[in-house]
């Protein structure tokens, strides 16, 4: 008979942030789950407390080991709301492309607007900045000196009021 090992609360603490700092995919994830409950002979509930998932997704993983013809991988969540493919919303941004390029202020109301109007509906901010992201569009922030600043009307402001900086009140 195999001799039981005894774990301190400590280390199965650390067991569990161990579990919870990595991942592992889906697929691997489920044959994992099977080969536990196959091999150890533990329950369902018991391999979802081991792999940190609900119990309803370890009876999805042992159907995906069971008939991987009804493999429900991509069919699931997301995407229900999109008013326009990746592609279309790739060539949408792409047609500002060159006015970015050429250095052109493009402003994130007109180009929402632009987009409500394609799409036909009044979208959201917060949706138009992740369709922002997904195409990896960023806010390029402006130089550090102001391009209508004179440096000539700059330096003589310095002149004229640099007695007046710091003066000692007492």
């Amino acid at each position: 008979m195999a001799r039981t090992l005894n774990f301190s609360q400590d280390q199965l603490d650390k067991a569990i942030e161990l579990r919870d700092k990595h991942s592992i995919d889906r697929e691997q994830r489920a044959g994992l789950v099977s080969l536990c409950i196959a091999k150890t002979g533990c329950s369902r509930e018991t391999a979802a407390l081991i792999f940190g998932i609900d119990v309803r997704t370890v009876h999805d993983d042992l159907e995906r080991i069971r008939n991987p013809i009804i493999d429900n991988i991509g069919l699931w969540g997301g995407g229900n709301n999109h008013h326009m493919t990746f592609d279309e919303e790739e060539s949408f941004l792409n047609s500002y492309l060159d006015d970015a390029k050429a250095g052109l202020i493009i402003s994130i109301p007109k180009l929402h607007n632009e987009y409500n109007n394609i799409v036909d509906k009044i979208t959201p901010a917060s949706t138009f900045y992740r369709l922002l992201k997904r195409h990896n569009w960023r806010k390029v922030l402006p130089d550090m000196r102001h391009s209508k600043g004179d440096p000539a009307l700059q330096k003589d402001f310095k002149k004229k009021h640099s007695k007046f900086r710091w003066l000692k009140l007492s």
